[in-house]
């Protein structure tokens, strides 16, 4: 029967019967020739993404080792260098240069950084730029050696022949930076009664007394075993609260009193006969005329006597002084 012929609930029917027809040929079909393909590429791009993903581990893993291997360098610890020194084998020595020491000082202008600092982090930052000072100073690193790390060193032996820092001298700050790191820093003033340092002939020195005078402004250090010190912000120079380990020279604000100039007049209380006495005789005080004990009783007063018999006084006016001859101009009120 055809689909013309047939009534509308036949012809629906029948299409309905074509449709599911269709359908499950096409299901079947499908799953005949597509599935299998499917699996194939779904297995190649899984295939693909392990591989990238095994790309990437070996990427992010040399990455690793390389900053690994990097941070050592930077330490010191896989070129031969001392803990705490910075930099590779090529970066880590630096110029050698006297400092300017002028008045007996570390350094002649001081160090602006400890003057300002106010707070513990801006006088570690000072300590810092104290310590980049002193290690370029083979003068000063060998004092600050004696005085930080109690250690003796020859400073000859932390400059080479083409004045650049010795492996010793990047070890020893190396050491003195650790140490800064580990100590206690804060803003101060140094104590009147401290030791001050300084720079005499090309070494440090201490002062033969104690005592701070001037502008006392530091910042202290106290290290992890309880020493204490100061640098001081107007010179750069270490102050200890005790006599330090060094030989006595000038510093820049405490004289030698074995200098003071007595002998020339300059004797102190009570001192006696100065040795440059000048002309005359001397004469102790044993020898000299005292007053009596009794008081003092003054002569009569001269009585006055009358001027001579026919004495009479001049009348006549003193004359006028002569004007100069050039120049002169009288007074208001004068001829």
């Amino acid at each position: 029967m055809s689909d013309a012929a047939a009534s509308p609930d036949d012809r629906l029917d029948a299409f309905q019967a074509r449709a599911r027809a269709r359908h499950a040929t096409s299901t079947s079909t499908a799953l005949a020739v597509y599935d299998k393909p499917e699996i194939e590429i779904w297995e190649k791009d899984t295939t693909r993404r392990n591989w990238w993903m095994w790309v990437l581990g070996v990427i992010v893993l040399a990455l690793v080792v390389l900053a690994i291997v990097g941070s050592r360098q930077g330490t010191g610890a896989s070129n031969g260098l001392p803990a705490g020194s910075t930099g590779t084998t090529a970066t880590a020595t630096w110029k050698m240069v006297s400092a300017d020491h002028g008045m007996n000082r570390w350094f002649l202008k001081g160090i602006d950084a400890i003057n300002t600092a106010k707070t513990p982090t801006q006088a570690r930052k000072a300590a810092n730029d104290w310590l980049e000072g002193v290690k370029r100073d083979p003068a000063l690193l060998a004092g600050t050696a004696k005085l930080l790390l109690k250690r003796d060193v020859d400073k000859a032996s932390l400059v080479d022949s083409s004045s650049m820092a010795t492996t010793e001298a990047v070890g020893i700050t190396g050491e003195i930076r650790d140490l800064l790191d580990e100590s206690k820093i804060v803003p101060d003033n140094a104590p009147a009664t401290g030791y001050n340092t300084g720079v005499t002939a090309g070494s440090v020195v201490r002062a033969s007394n104690a005592g701070i005078t001037g502008d006392r402004k530091a910042i202290q250090i106290t290290t992890p075993d309880g020493r204490v010190f100061w640098v001081l912000g107007r010179c750069g120079n270490v102050v200890t609260p005790h006599k330090p380990s060094l030989p006595p020279g000038e510093t820049d604000n405490h004289k030698d009193p074995s200098k003071d100039p007595y002998p020339r007049g300059n004797a102190p209380t009570g001192g006696g006969k100065n040795l440059d006495s000048g002309p005359g005789t001397y004469i102790p005080p044993t020898g000299m005329v005292h007053p009596p004990a009794s008081p003092r009783v003054n002569p009569p007063a001269p009585k006055p006597t009358a001027p001579p018999a026919g004495s009479k006084p001049d009348p006549t006016p003193a004359p006028a002084p002569d004007a100069p001859a050039i120049g002169y101009s009288p007074a208001p009120g004068t001829k």
